[in-house]
């Protein structure tokens, strides 16, 4: 029975399918990133924000990319309490990225969970600023 759209199955499928593709780190960085947008069009925050997040992920995404060159190359390496760091004081989507794309630091679970755990620390600090950050802009108006 072919669909009602009239289309076949397959492109249907196939469009259904697009967005699984994607992998969470970007959909997750894409997210973060629409939000913090959204954020400093509406005045609530300074768009000084995106310039330190836009910052931080370039330098974490470097470091993750320098120290897996370090890795396969058996060179000093980065150590995991920098890159967590830098993950920390927002450079998380980066190392996000990067832990995708480079397919490093993904398997100690040590790590993994120290890394979650900043994420969900930092988005709770920028929620919080967020909160506090709108009724202090407005009492200048």
């Amino acid at each position: 029975m072919p669909p009602k759209s009239g289309k076949p199955r397959r492109m249907l499928y196939w469009r259904r399918s697009l967005f699984w593709q994607i992998p969470n780190a970007y959909k997750v960085t894409l997210v973060f990133a629409v939000y913090l947008l959204l954020l400093v069009s509406n005045q609530v925050l300074s768009w000084w924000f995106i310039i330190w997040y836009l910052l931080l992920s370039l330098t974490t995404y470097w470091l993750y990319a320098n120290d897996k060159q370090a890795a396969i190359k058996h060179l000093p390496r980065t150590s995991e309490r920098k890159l967590q760091l830098f993950g920390l004081l927002g450079g998380w989507p980066g190392a996000l990225i990067a832990r995708h794309r480079l397919r490093h630091k993904t398997i100690k679970l040590s790590f993994r969970v120290l890394f979650w755990s900043g994420v969900v620390i930092n988005l709770l600090l920028l929620l919080t600023i967020a909160q506090y950050a709108r009724p202090l802009s407005l009492a200048y108006w």
